[in-house]
């Protein structure tokens, strides 16, 4: 889908509308491959969350500058229940992904750190 507004609420909202009919469509535990062109913070939270709240657990992640498209893979997993997440997985995944990497890193990097373990958190 094509991002032709700012307004990442409604983004959101109208990833989470495709993804539900994806759903509806693809057989459970089916993988599916996404490309997310010209990624920034707020659209990354937007198409996962989106992606979570239609109950696709994500499975890759492969992100490498904010001018590349961010590929992502996601597994069809309707039948799963929601968990809930808290404030210290998102705390620790970015002072693991900060440790790891052992110098600054963009913003981008650490926004999508944080997302990845959030999501993980949650299909689990």
């Amino acid at each position: 889908m094509r991002r032709r507004r700012y307004d990442w609420a409604w983004n959101a909202t109208a990833l989470n509308s495709a993804f539900n009919h994806l759903g509806d469509l693809l057989p459970e535990g089916v993988t599916f491959f996404a490309l997310l062109p010209e990624p920034e913070p707020a659209f990354l939270t937007s198409a996962f969350t989106a992606a979570s709240a239609a109950k696709f657990s994500l499975q890759s992640v492969a992100l490498r500058t904010e001018h590349d498209a961010v590929q992502v893979v996601w597994k069809n997993e309707q039948k799963r229940k929601a968990k809930k997440t808290s404030a210290d997985i998102l705390l620790n995944a970015i002072q693991e992904y900060l440790l790891l990497r052992g110098e600054p890193a963009p913003y981008l990097h650490i926004h999508a750190a944080g997302l990845i373990a959030l999501a993980e958190a949650d299909s689990s």
